[in-house]
């Protein structure tokens, strides 16, 4: 009897000793939760011992004269051979079919008969560049320091193309697609300083664009492609390969030196092209795809236009610098999106916000867009209103949302995992916030103008926000006698990149780039985005310059004058452009949308117009602007204004039909 009372005493002693331990254990767990989930202690040290590597590798690289991402490639092609490096998959047609999962027979997944896929291993496409190189130095002439575009769609071919012309030493310029018309595309040819440019074969350029770039820049080649030519000898394994020697590649290449250029709207409106510097390429690629937590066994599957820097440096090069695979596709389709995402076994799936709410408004499918290995979405644009709903719909764990512009020298990162940090673009711990401290500024805004910085009366200063308090977000010069090593702005516009300086900040002498956009600090650190200053937005994942759009109207010789800003519209990204003409006695509608297709970018073309009389205006006759951003649609503040809306490629009466049509989603902007 004593011995059983003892046994039962001991077994309740050590049923209380284990939940004493498990309640001390969860009490420790949840006090480690909060402190990380406050503090991200472990996420700082995580971002910076692999940035002291990083840090090494990319000094060694500068002082053995190899400041070229080609090493980099190389490197890990040699170390994963015949591991993936690159798939793709297209957007068929035809209607995507489902079979049953073999995992899972309650499941139906998409049919791989469906799509084309191609794949290459680290060795094949390799082995596919250095053929390439030798067509190109040997057929095209092309050699070390030439810049050389790039006018294609999304394929295999771009990336080889890409990294054949670095192995030769050669810069690429990817040149948007969607630029045709001839005021634009000979722009950015003039600017950019290029010699010759590569057309897929299936390329639309209108004859009376090609005839001008041939009259005014005869010395140009333009070359369309015979794809099926090119492919057959780059993947033929006796077809002759060439390396150059390291000797002749960019050997006198310093870290800000051009090691390609992308092409961008910014705040122009015309495109600008940027330069890519070799730093941002060879240290700020590989750190950038450590925090997203991209490894050798990830697949990072993008939808988004290789000519767009998040998909070619925040996309191709993060992966390959990890030994990644690249699953790449010619253009979104929301409808195959999530069969794409499974085909190819992706970890990682990039965005922009447009992205996720064409997907999240798509109708619910069970078999898939949940059946998928993707676990980590990373971006830029990601509204605070959908955040939780795309993580949960789409069982996504983690989101890297960014914020960063393609010419800027450095970016602001999040890895928001759980119900902490929701909306934020920057997410660090207090020890990387105190040392970007020093880098990184949000200053106060002039509160009688749109985007001035505030200066202080006594001293001419600026001064920084306070918690919840919207800045323009500002990025250090660290030689502000040298800005451009820090700074590259873009090629051959001095005047646009001299304007993103602003000096005498903080004190006498000091330098600054500002970046044109407002964001936030919350009471924990954490930085979010609120809007675009002044005259520019974004649409359709490109920046539109009001101030060029509405030069370009004024040049029609159809109207007087015209004021150009940017509307938000529920339940789409961005702004939509919103223009306020007045019209002369020439004025058609007709003959105005076709002067838009041939002479603004597609993306840049006002999706609503109205006519007025005359403008709104301040005493010393300056427009307001502020009044036009506050346009009630669908017919103004009284209902009592006629506005019309593009529907495709002419402009028709916005009725409250259309308007609600496009509400709901019917219509498509």
């Amino acid at each position: 009897m004593i011995k059983s009372i003892k046994l039962q005493f001991i077994k309740c002693r050590n049923t209380l000793n284990h939940l004493f331990f498990n309640c001390i254990n969860f009490a420790i767990s949840k006090f480690n939760y909060h402190i990380e989930s406050k503090y991200h202690i472990i996420h700082d040290l995580y971002i910076i011992q692999y940035l002291i590597k990083r840090l090494f590798y990319y000094l060694l690289q500068n002082l053995n004269k190899k400041l070229n991402y080609w090493y980099i490639f190389e490197k890990t092609v040699f170390e994963n051979e015949n591991k993936l490096a690159l798939v793709y998959i297209n957007s068929p047609s035809i209607k995507t079919n489902f079979v049953l999962d073999k995992d899972n027979q309650n499941l139906r997944i998409p049919n791989d008969a469906n799509f084309k896929i191609e794949r290459l291993t680290y060795i094949q496409l390799y082995n596919a560049v250095l053929r390439l190189s030798y067509i190109l130095s040997t057929d095209y002439k092309i050699k070390p320091d030439d810049i050389v575009g790039l006018d294609m769609h999304n394929k295999p071919l771009f990336v080889v193309f890409w990294f054949a012309l670095w192995n030769i030493g050669a810069k690429p310029a990817f040149l948007n697609y969607n630029i045709t018309n001839k005021t634009s595309l000979i722009h950015c040819l003039k600017i950019s300083n290029i010699s010759q440019v590569f057309f897929e074969q299936d390329f639309n350029l209108p004859d009376d664009t090609i005839s001008s770039i041939n009259s005014e820049l005869p010395d140009l080649k333009l070359t369309f492609l015979n794809e099926d030519q090119i492919n057959l000898k780059i993947y033929d394994n006796s077809s002759k390969v060439f390396r150059l020697n390291d000797e002749l590649r960019n050997k006198s290449d310093k870290p800000w030196s051009t090691s390609a250029l992308i092409f961008t709207s910014g705040t122009t409106g015309l495109p600008k092209a940027a330069i890519m510097s070799w730093r941002k390429v060879c240290l700020g690629t590989p750190l950038y795809g450590h925090i997203i937590r991209i490894t050798n066994n990830s697949t990072v599957f993008t939808s988004m236009p290789l000519y767009h820097s998040t998909s070619s440096m925040l996309g191709v090069l993060p992966t390959f610098g990890h030994g990644g695979c690249i699953a790449i596709t010619e253009r979104f389709s929301a409808s195959n999106f999530w069969a794409q995402v499974k085909i190819t076994k992706s970890t990682h799936i990039q965005y922009v916000g447009e992205i996720c709410r064409y997907l999240i408004n798509q109708p619910v499918n069970p078999n898939y867009e949940k059946n998928h290995t993707a676990t980590i979405a990373y971006g830029n644009g990601l509204r605070t209103d959908i955040w939780f709903q795309f993580k949960q719909r789409f069982n996504i764990h983690a989101v890297g949302e960014f914020y960063a512009a393609t010419e800027a020298p450095i970016a602001t990162t999040s890895f928001q995992t759980g119900n902490d940090g929701i909306g934020a673009c920057r997410n660090y711990g207090s020890l990387i916030n105190y040392i970007l401290s020093y880098q990184q500024i949000l200053v106060k805004m002039d509160p009688d103008t749109d985007n001035e910085l505030y200066r202080d009366a006594k001293t001419g200063y600026c001064k920084v926000t306070d918690a919840e308090e919207p800045g323009q977000l500002l990025f250090r010069i660290s030689r502000p006698k040298k800005p451009y090593v820090d700074f590259q702005g873009y090629i051959n516009n001095e005047k646009e990149t001299n304007s993103k300086f602003v000096r005498d900040v903080f004190h006498k002498g000091d330098c600054w780039i500002k970046t044109g956009d407002l964001l936030k600090y919350d009471k924990d650190g954490l930085m979010y985005f609120i809007d675009r200053l002044g005259d520019t937005f974004r649409w359709k994942s490109e920046n539109v310059s009001t101030n060029e759009i509405e030069i370009l109207i004024n040049n029609s010789n159809l109207v007087n004058n015209s004021v150009v800003v940017g509307l938000k519209i529920p339940g789409h990204e961005g702004k939509a452009g919103f223009a306020t003409i007045i019209p002369n006695s020439n004025f058609d509608l007709t003959k105005l949308v076709n002067y838009f297709m041939d002479n603004i970018p597609k993306y840049a073309v006002p999706v609503f117009i109205k006519l007025a009389d005359e403008f709104i205006t301040t005493d010393n006759h300056k427009i307001i602007k502020k009044s036009y951003r506050e346009q009630i649609l669908p017919k103004g503040k009284n209902n009592d204004e006629k506005l019309y809306w593009l529907n495709k490629n002419r402009y028709e009466e916005l009725t409250e039909e259309s308007w609600n049509d496009i509400l709901c989603s019917k219509i498509r902007l």
